[in-house]
């Protein structure tokens, strides 16, 4: 039995994909440059603009031994591409909060001897970089409860941390 002909037509459109590859294409204006601005290899961007080119019935950009210069539907499209790249990242900042200022108290419980030795440049170069942060910082020796938010950061001295507790090592410290 015979498969039924498709009456579809065929589908013209371009996808996100599609704007990538020519946006690619026309600013490295050539394969290769955009197989790297891609992470792809030069015989997949060939196959990719080709691919594009047939579903869409449109030359999008005219081969040279110099390179590949876009046509008049290459530079449309790599202007909507421009803005569609532009707003896609804009999406990203506003969905995921990436735009979003750091800001708040945070409070680092620390040694005394710490506290005056190091902290004021490390806290003077954090809050540099963040200053919607502000830090407070309490010299002591005893625990300060993080769970019931005594502090959000504690700097001890010690070969472990608690079980409880994630640490690492930030210098190497030695007691006279």
């Amino acid at each position: 039995m015979s498969k039924a002909p498709d009456l579809q037509p065929a589908r013209r459109e371009l996808e996100w994909s599609d704007l990538a590859i020519i946006l690619a294409i026309g600013r490295a204006g050539s394969l290769s440059g955009a197989a790297r601005a891609l992470g792809k290899t030069h015989s997949t961007i060939f196959r990719n603009i080709k691919a594009i080119e047939d579903k869409t019935g449109v030359r999008f950009f005219d081969g040279f031994d110099h390179g590949y210069v876009p046509t008049d539907a290459g530079r449309t499209a790599m202007i909507y591409a421009e803005r569609v790249e532009s707003e896609f990242h804009a999406l990203g900042l506003e969905v995921l909060g990436l735009d979003a200022k750091l800001s708040g108290r945070v409070r680092i419980t620390c040694p005394e001897a710490f506290a005056s030795d190091h902290a004021p440049g490390l806290v003077a170069r954090f809050v540099a970089m963040h200053p919607g942060i502000q830090i407070d910082v309490a010299p002591s020796h005893g625990a300060l409860d993080l769970n019931r938010r005594e502090a959000e950061i504690a700097i001890r001295a010690t070969r472990a941390p608690p079980e409880q507790a994630f640490g690492r090592k930030i210098c190497a410290f030695r007691f006279a």
